[in-house]
């Protein structure tokens, strides 16, 4: 056990040490930081430069129930403009146009649809208000007192910004936890290929096993490593809910809306990311023991992240399309099921069965680290002897 610990703290300063990693650590950071509190930032940007001085307003009124044309009211809107804020121009037109997606495509800022000679629909996002001034006063001086004002119906148009923000919630927010997990897969597993072959290579595998078994040896470097990043993986995440928490309501309601911390879904998040590191962690250590040159270790690598990546993927498509049929083959997948797994927030007995599968696959790595370890003691034996000889 002893051995065990020397191992992993040597293997877990060894990481520390590396400017990679302080980098790394420092880029993720400022990416969350920056993920945070810039897309409500945009959001604000955008939205106040599209407020304008002019607006553009439909007419509808097939029967010609107050409106036989745009003219009259258009001018009208000019000999009045120092009582309103804007210039409105207003457009009489067929109610055969598809209005709804003009205003929703932002062509038109609304429209005024005249039902009879005593009821008005408004729709707008804006200015009801002032449209509703210039409808008065235009009415009353084009029909006189003798008519009665009519009776507004006010609709503010709503493009399902909940369902939006459901969307955004169910799949940005998993999308930012897999980026996490990608990251530190690939940044770690390159970093185990490539100090297992450089050990081998000079030698100091060889020494460390006259003193301690494959076995202990393997998950040495794998407990020391998978405890960095486990630390890595809160410090993310704290950093994150940290943000979001300090950002205020009225500021920031788009990112406020989509994070939120769950502890059943951290749980479940976090055992994935161990059983995951763990399982690509081995997969980098044997590229590491059979790569006969160091320079091939970059394209023996390749394999892994395609898989990797593919895992991301597929996470990616049970996100887009949750009812999917081969979603319940996805998570059954071992490397496919670290991604595909945290796309639902539930524990459920799906993901009991996906670790029992990417445990034994974790055993089996590790027998067959275990082998070529041995191996590769067993074939240096004989080329000592022959050479003796």
């Amino acid at each position: 056990m002893r051995e065990f610990f020397i191992i992993a703290f040597h293997s877990l300063r060894d990481v520390i040490s590396r400017g990679f990693f302080k980098l790394s650590t420092l880029i993720m950071s400022l990416l969350i930081i920056g993920g945070m509190v810039l897309p409500d930032v945009f959001l604000h940007v955008f939205s106040s430069g599209t407020s304008r001085e002019e607006y553009l307003i439909y007419i509808v009124d097939d029967r010609n129930y107050l409106f036989d044309d745009d003219r009259e009211i258009n001018l009208y809107a000019r000999e009045i403009g120092d009582y309103i804020k804007g210039e409105y121009y207003f457009d009489y037109v067929d109610e055969d146009i598809d209005i709804s997606r003009k205003l929703k495509d932002k062509e038109i800022d609304g429209y005024i649809e005249v039902l009879d000679r005593n009821n008005i629909e408004v729709v707008s996002e804006l200015n009801v208000s002032e449209i509703i001034f210039i409808l008065d006063r235009f009415i009353l001086t084009k029909k006189g007192y003798d008519i009665s004002y009519p009776s507004y119906s006010i609709i503010k148009p709503n493009y399902d910004t909940k369902g939006f923000l459901e969307l955004a919630t169910s799949y940005l927010y998993p999308m930012i936890l897999m980026m996490i997990i990608y990251s530190i897969f690939i940044m770690y597993g390159q970093f185990i290929s490539f100090s297992v072959k450089l050990e081998n290579d000079s030698k100091i595998t060889d020494i460390i096993l006259t003193k301690v078994k494959p076995g202990v040896l393997i998950l040495g470097r794998m407990g020391g490593l998978l405890l960095l990043g486990i630390i890595q993986v809160i410090y993310f995440l704290s950093l994150m809910f940290l943000v979001t928490h300090f950002l205020n309501e009225e500021g920031f309601p788009f990112i406020k809306s989509i994070i939120r911390f769950d502890y059943i879904f951290v749980v479940k998040y976090l055992i994935y990311f161990v059983f995951g590191f763990l399982l690509y962690g081995l997969l980098f250590n044997i590229i590491g023991n059979i790569v006969s040159k160091i320079e091939d270790l970059s394209m023996w690598i390749i394999p892994i992240i395609f898989v990797m990546s593919m895992g991301y993927f597929c996470a990616i498509i049970n996100l887009q399309f949750p009812e999917n049929y081969l979603k319940g083959v996805f998570i059954y997948i071992p490397f496919l099921s670290p991604f595909v797994a945290i796309t639902q927030d539930v524990f459920s007995i799906d993901d009991l069965f996906s670790l029992i599968i990417i445990l034994i696959s974790i055993c089996v790595l590790m027998y067959i680290n275990i082998l070529l370890i041995k191996r590769r003691g067993i074939f240096k034996l004989r080329i000592g002897r022959k050479r003796n000889k």
